[in-house]
This record gives C-alpha cells, sequence and structure tokens, in this order.
C-alpha cells in the first residue's frame, strides 16, 4: 500500500474523499485479480 501526503492539500481533499478513493481502489483491484484469475 502506498501512503500519499501532501501539505498543502486542496480543501477539497478530506479523509472522506481519501477514504472513497481508497474503497474505489480496493473495488478496483479485487475485479482485476478476479478477472486475472478466471479460467478462460
Amino acid at each position: 500500500m502506498f501512503t500519499h501526503f501532501e501539505p498543502n492539500q486542496p480543501p477539497a481533499f478530506t479523509n472522506a474523499f481519501f477514504d472513497e478513493q481508497t474503497a474505489l481502489v480496493d473495488t478496483e483491484l479485487a475485479t482485476l485479480k478476479r478477472v486475472l484469475e478466471a479460467d478462460v
């Protein structure tokens, strides 16, 4: 996992925003894993 720290982050980049983006990445990675592991 990686951490992004920006000391001058825009006000719109709240913790909730980052949590939402992290959840999206988790979903996308899970989908990619499922596709790559599928028996084709």
